[in-house]
């Protein structure tokens, strides 16, 4: 009995899948290289094309190994057939094999996984114009970096200066669409971070404050709430200030900078860092703790929490108080105050974003490799006998 009719004929495969390995690349290449770089493409306004992820390319790359992983398994499937001994249990236990029909069906798989990586790459070709509104509040968060802020009574840990940029954190992930800046006080106040909607920016900038960042010494929380509401921009949307300190306010009146601001249609809220009980406050000369601060008469200065001061200034303000209570700060109250107030719309602007799309690729591709799975090697069987 013949062996050839149940083994796979090498040549004619390995031919028909160069030759199609040859018209798979060069067709990607070419479409690839002309939405890229043709000027009926590029010059047309409102037309580009690019991958989103073009590091998922190199998966397709790697399927160029495809046909010889093929030809290598259908060499293994002849050598199993030919090692049979007897060829009469040939009809019974072995089917008959059909190059072309093998070859189909490797056809639709290749074509298929070729689609299914491209749309992983996320093809993107033309763009749309979208209007995008924001709508939120404008906030201001003034920020203590007095000497003080380094006094560890809320954890030993940490200080108050980093259980406060937690807070700060903490509340920002609460936000969605409110404008934010920074302006951090001591003796003096000035505007470390602009008004902007990025907070992951805010975040990275925020992580460089540190008390002492201010040569001049002291906590005025007036002047840092007039600053802040200096801060805010000519929009209509309505106004917030944060003020984060100790409450331990040597400078101003701050109660009547809340009232001013109020009277501006800003809110103040507070939030108060620190204990009742205190702590001395460390001296740090390049780093290194050089014990505590002492006053004139050689007395160890404690910093202490001043919540009365803080609640007077959020009341004057329209706002509300919260205090830390040792490293972590309950902000759920403080934001649903924020939220109860209406929000205006802070910025419209027109943006164009480019269409994606994966869908057509994944689409086909699903369909050619389901077309392998479906079709049985037994199809297509009339054309080897077309062949003959």
């Amino acid at each position: 009995m013949d062996k050839k009719k149940y083994t796979y004929n090498l040549k004619v495969l390995t031919i028909a899948m160069i030759v199609l390995e040859i018209l798979v690349w060069t067709s990607f290449f070419w479409l690839d290289h002309y939405f890229s770089n043709s000027e009926d493409v590029v010059l047309k306004e409102g037309t580009i094309f690019q991958y989103q992820y073009e590091t998922a390319l190199y998966f397709l790359y790697g399927t160029a190994i495809l046909p010889v992983a093929y030809v290598l398994i259908y060499y293994f499937k002849n050598k199993m057939i030919e090692s049979v001994a007897d060829t009469r249990l040939m009809d019974r236990f072995v089917n008959k094999t059909s190059s072309i029909n093998s070859f189909i069906k490797y056809f639709f798989f290749r074509i298929g996984i070729a689609l299914l990586f491209i749309a992983l790459a996320n093809p993107q070709y033309g763009e749309k114009k979208m209007t995008g509104k924001s709508e939120g509040i404008e906030i201001i968060i003034a920020l203590d970096v007095s000497n003080s802020m380094l006094v560890k009574d809320l954890d030993q840990n940490m200080d108050r200066m980093a259980v406060a940029k937690l807070a700060i954190s903490e509340l920002l992930n609460k936000m969605h669409g409110d404008k934010v800046g920074l302006v951090v006080f001591a003796g003096n106040p000035f505007v470390y971070i602009p008004i902007t909607t990025d907070y992951v920016a805010f975040k990275r900038f925020m992580s460089d404050v540190s008390p002492g960042m201010t040569t001049a010494q002291g906590t005025a929380i007036g002047s840092a709430i007039d600053m802040a509401s200096e801060a805010f921009t000519d929009s209509d949307a309505n106004k917030a200030i944060i003020v984060i300190s100790d409450g331990e306010n040597h400078e101003d009146d701050a109660i009547q900078a809340a009232e001013k601001a109020r009277s501006e249609g800003k809110y103040v809220f507070t939030v108060g860092m620190g204990t009742t009980k205190g702590a001395p406050i460390p001296n740090y000369e390049n780093g290194i703790k050089k014990g505590y601060k002492k006053d004139l008469e050689g007395n160890t200065v404690i910093s202490k929490i001043n919540p009365q001061m803080l609640q007077g200034i959020a009341q004057a303000g329209g706002g509300a108080y919260t205090q830390a209570d040792r490293r972590y700060l309950d902000l759920s109250g403080f934001v649903q105050t924020l939220d109860r107030i209406e929000k205006s719309e802070v910025d419209t602007s027109e943006f164009k974003v480019t269409e994606d799309r994966f869908s057509i690729f994944l689409i086909i591709g699903f369909i050619f490799i389901l077309l392998d799975f479906l079709i049985p090697e037994k199809w297509f069987s009339y054309l080897e006998k077309i062949k003959k």
